[in-house]
């Protein structure tokens, strides 16, 4: 008795290559919904408390803001309250006595916040933005710059109107730490002043655009079967 075989039909070539594209797009879109590509947000300070007013970067912890050579008075001011650029907070504010003369690292007068991100999280720093305020004898420019060089090179700069009018300076940066994991701490130098005899520079409205993402996957192999 001759028993009848059914062959299965062979899969073409083209037919291949549409099921390898179909498992490629799943697995960016699960890429995307599992949160492995790298997403945008944002940090904010309106500086009524030194802590974050909102943060929207659930993969990063934001320090409060600190302040280094610029006096022993309260950091929290109620005084000359922002109000010259839009969107300003008004009400509180960070206050130094800046210290006078050329950029030091180490003597300068600064405002410091660190960023650290989730285990497993490759952080970037995308965009920085801050009102600021300069007496007649407070600092004439500014220089942004992290710890990831200790603080040897400048990832934005400018300068300050010496002319206690509130004024709003935006950047977008190019940061990103080496490793995965790794906190940055940021700093904000004051200099170019002429004299430390009173609270001459304010700094409000903080912001800080970072993305995350998961740092390393194991690189997914695809067989061809023939």
């Amino acid at each position: 008795m001759v028993k009848e075989v059914r062959m299965m039909p062979m899969q073409s070539v083209a037919e291949k290559r549409r099921g390898l594209e179909n498992a490629l797009a799943c697995v960016l879109a699960a890429s995307v919904l599992c949160g492995w590509g790298a997403m945008a947000e944002l940090i904010y300070w309106d500086f009524n408390t030194l802590e974050p007013t909102s943060n929207r970067a659930p993969h990063v912890t934001a320090g409060s803001v600190t302040r280094a050579n610029g006096g022993l008075a309260a950091l929290l001011s109620g005084l000359s309250c922002s109000g010259d650029y839009e969107a300003a907070s008004g009400l509180t504010n960070l206050q130094a006595v800046a210290h006078m003369g050329s950029l030091s690292t180490k003597d300068s007068t600064y405002f410091e916040v660190t960023l650290t991100p989730l285990e497993g999280y490759r952080l970037s720093v995308t965009n920085l933005s801050f009102g600021t305020r300069s007496t007649g004898t407070g600092p004439c420019a500014y220089s942004v710059r992290a710890d990831t060089d200790q603080y040897a090179s400048a990832l934005a700069d400018g300068a300050i109107a010496t002319n206690s009018v509130w004024t709003l300076k935006a950047h977008a940066l190019s940061l990103r730490p080496a490793t995965a994991g790794q906190s940055v701490t940021m700093r904000i130098y004051g200099y170019g002043g002429t004299s430390s005899g009173s609270y001459n520079w304010r700094i409000d409205d903080l912001r800080i655009d970072v993305e995350t993402a998961v740092a390393a996957m194991k690189p997914l192999g695809v067989v061809l079967l023939k």
